[in-house]
C-alpha cells in the first residue's frame, strides 16, 4: 500500500497531483494524508468525488468546518472503501455531528473515526450515539477535547448496551465528571466488546472512580482504561485499577491461546479428512488396505490436541474464578485503606493496629488466589 505526503511541492501543486491520480483511478494510491494544506472548497469536492478505491484518509487540521462535513457526508454515505477516516482539528461543531451520524447509518466500511479537537458538544455526541446503535463496522471512535460532558457521556453509555463492535472509545479532555464515568460503568460492566477506555483530564473524582472499580466484578475484557490526570482520584484506586487491567489482559492472553489451540486442533481433522486415502475411505471405509495401514500406524508420542483444549478450559475457568474471589476481597482492601487514610487523625493506636491487621489478613488471602499479584505492605 502507497501512502502520499507532501514532500518538496508546494501545496497547491501536490493537491493537483492528488485529484489527477484519484481522477485516474490510480491503483496504487490507497492512502491520502492532506493534513493541514490550504484545500480550497471547489478542490475538496474533487476529491471527495474520487475518491475511489481509497481506504485511509486524513484531513487534520484543514478547518472544514460543518459545511465541509455536509459535502463529506454525502460522499461517506454511499463509500464502500474507506476504513479509517481522521477529522481532527477541523471546526465541527454539532451541526457537523449529525451529518457526520447521519452518513455512519448507512456507511458499511469505515472501522475508525477521529474528531478529535472538534466541539460538537452533548448534542452531537447524542446524533453519534443514535448512529453506533445501527452502524455494525465501526470499531474505534476518538472524540478527544470534544466538549461532550456528562450528558455526552451518558448517550455514548447508552450505545454500549446495544453496540457489539467498538472496541475503543477515547474521551480524553471532555469535562466529563463523576456522572458521566457512573454512567460509563454501569453499562461497560455487561459489554464484552469494548477493550479500552481513554478518560484522562476530565473531572472524574473518587465516587467515579470507585464506579470504574466495580467494573470489574463482571467485566474480563477491558484490557486499557485511562484516568491519569483527574485531580480527584486517588493514587491507590488507580493502582488497584491497573492491576485488575493487567488481570484481565492475563485472561485475554489466555482466550487467545485458547482459540490457537482449538484452531490447530480443526486444522488436524480438516488435514486427516482430506489425507491421501480419503476418497478411497469414502468410498470403502472398511477396505483391508485401509485397515491393514490404521493398524500399522505408529502411536504418535504428541499430545491429543483435544486434551490440551480441555486443559485450557479448566485453566480459564480457574482463571475466572480466581478473578472473582480476588476482585472481592481486592474491594475490602480498598476500603479499609481508605478507612486508614481517612480516620489515621481520629482514631485511637489500638483501632489503627487493628485496621492494619485486616489489612495484612485481607493481603495474604490475596496473595494465595494469585502469589503474583503486586501488593504493598501497611
Amino acid at each position: 500500500m502507497r501512502t502520499t505526503y507532501l514532500g518538496d511541492y508546494r501545496a497547491h501543486q501536490y493537491i493537483s497531483e492528488i485529484i489527477e491520480r484519484l481522477e485516474a483511478k490510480n491503483p496504487t494510491l490507497q492512502s491520502i494524508n492532506l493534513d493541514k494544506l490550504p484545500i480550497g472548497a471547489s478542490a475538496f469536492k474533487k476529491i471527495l468525488g474520487a475518491l475511489g478505491n481509497i481506504e485511509f484518509l486524513s484531513i487534520r487540521g484543514i478547518r472544514i468546518g460543518d459545511s465541509g462535513v455536509k459535502d463529506l457526508a454525502v460522499e461517506l454515505e454511499r463509500n464502500t472503501t474507506l476504513k479509517s477516516l481522521d477529522l481532527a482539528d477541523n471546526d465541527i461543531k454539532a451541526s457537523g455531528g449529525k451529518d457526520l451520524a447521519g452518513a455512519l447509518r448507512r456507511n458499511i466500511t469505515l472501522e475508525a473515526l477521529n474528531l478529535s479537537g472538534n466541539e460538537i458538544g452533548v448534542s452531537g455526541a447524542e446524533h453519534l450515539a443514535g448512529a453506533l446503535k445501527i452502524n455494525r463496522t465501526l470499531t474505534s471512535l476518538n472524540l478527544r477535547w470534544n466538549k461532550i460532558g456528562d450528558e455526552g457521556a451518558r448517550h455514548l453509555s447508552d450505545v454500549l448496551k446495544i453496540n457489539t463492535t467498538l472496541e475503543s472509545l477515547y474521551f480524553f479532555g471532555n469535562e466529563i465528571g463523576d456522572a458521566g464515568a457512573e454512567y460509563l460503568a454501569d453499562v461497560i460492566k455487561g459489554n464484552m466488546t469494548l477493550t479500552t477506555i481513554e478518560l484522562a483530564r476530565n473531572k472524574i473524582g473518587k465516587v467515579g472512580a470507585g464506579a470504574l472499580l466495580e467494573v470489574f466484578k463482571k467485566n474480563t475484557t477491558l484490557t486499557t482504561l485511562n484516568l491519569q490526570d483527574n485531580e480527584g482520584i486517588e493514587h491507590t484506586l488507580i493502582e488497584y485499577i491497573n492491576i485488575l487491567l493487567e488481570r484481565n489482559r492475563d485472561l485475554q492472553k489466555t482466550r487467545e491461546e485458547l482459540a490457537k489451540k482449538e484452531q490447530g486442533g480443526r486444522r488436524l481433522a480438516a488435514e486427516e479428512k482430506s489425507g491421501p486415502f480419503a476418497d478411497f475411505t469414502q468410498v470403502n471405509p472398511m477396505s483391508p488396505s485401509r485397515l491393514n495401514r490404521k493398524r500399522s500406524r505408529p502411536q504418535s508420542s504428541e499430545p491429543n490436541p483435544d486434551q490440551e483444549i480441555e486443559a485450557l478450559k479448566d485453566q480459564f475457568r480457574n482463571l475466572e474464578d480466581r478473578l472473582k474471589e480476588a476482585s472481592d476481597l481486592e474491594q475490602t482492601l480498598l476500603e479499609l485503606q481508605l478507612l486508614r487514610t481517612e480516620s489515621k487523625a481520629t482514631i485511637s493506636e489500638a483501632e489503627l493496629a487493628a485496621i492494619n491487621t485486616r489489612i495484612s489478613e485481607a493481603e495474604q488471602e490475596l496473595g494465595r488466589i494469585d502469589p503474583l499479584l503486586p501488593h504493598t505492605s501497611p
